[in-house]
């Protein structure tokens, strides 16, 4: 899939501007866009999906199946409010979905998880409103800094999202990561920078001169840790992880 200039650009100032863990570290930017755009590779024809904490709603465009105007076609944003950093199409939390029981094929979050404290109700709400067969897409943190307190409570090793899922239907068809050690290393260096920057009031003039030169070493030495020969330990100490669970019917 081939993405615009200015879509990339539009995605750069959201996520730069909205999402801690991406802000200043653009090349994982790619690794976001990427796999939110095979959630229409797991679909024939239209279908319909709830974005759980949606935002402004940044993948719509991408999710081009869902976002078409065919019946049966239909992109749902859910978030706490409707502000000037989300724009809802219904208001509510992961914990508490004003939905129907099996009315969607397609659930999906986007660093989402971590804001639910009641974490088992979360994914309960979310097998719940799934069809049968349906699938759910997350995509979730397991390494990064405190972000928007007091709402940020957990970080998520694949064992802890895979048995979550387990005990309310939902299988694991994959999951794969984004940054290794290197990303980590370099996401702590830009965390450095930004609050020291931050508290001096410079962040917004000194920020890039500092931000590009980390992300063009720590994205050469990042794709070097992708390289087959260090996958096992890539995997095992990731920025975050890209899941893929399949509802299946109550045994």
């Amino acid at each position: 899939m081939i993405w615009s200039r200015e879509y990339i650009g539009d995605m750069k100032m959201y996520f730069d501007r909205h999402f801690s863990l991406i802000t200043g570290y653009r090349f994982l930017l790619k690794d976001v866009i990427k796999y939110i755009a095979i959630i229409d590779y797991f679909f024939d024809s239209k279908y319909k999906i709830l974005d759980i904490g949606c935002g402004r709603k940044p993948y719509k465009k991408l999710l081009k199946k869902s976002a078409a105007k065919e019946a049966g076609a239909d992109y749902v944003g859910l978030d706490v409010c409707e502000c000037e950093y989300a724009n809802p199409d219904i208001i509510g939390n992961s914990e508490n979905i004003p939905c129907d029981n099996s009315s969607f094929d397609a659930v999906m979050t986007v660093f989402v998880l971590d804001d639910s404290f009641y974490i088992k109700k979360t994914f309960c709400e979310i097998s719940r409103v799934l069809k049968d067969g349906g699938y759910y897409f997350a995509f979730e943190a397991q390494s990064t800094s405190i972000h928007n307190p007091p709402f940020d409570f957990f970080r998520f090793a694949p064992n802890a999202m895979i048995e979550l899922a387990k005990e309310v239907n939902l299988e694991l068809i994959r999951y794969d990561t984004y940054g290794g050690d290197f990303a980590n290393v370099g996401f702590g260096f830009i965390s450095i920078i930004r609050n020291t920057l931050s508290s001096l009031r410079l962040e917004p003039l000194l920020g890039p001169i500092f931000y590009l030169p980390i992300n063009v070493i720590f994205r050469l030495l990042d794709l070097i840790g992708r390289l087959k020969v260090f996958r096992n330990k890539y995997k095992n100490n990731s920025l975050g992880y890209f899941y893929i669970f399949k509802k299946v019917e109550n045994a």
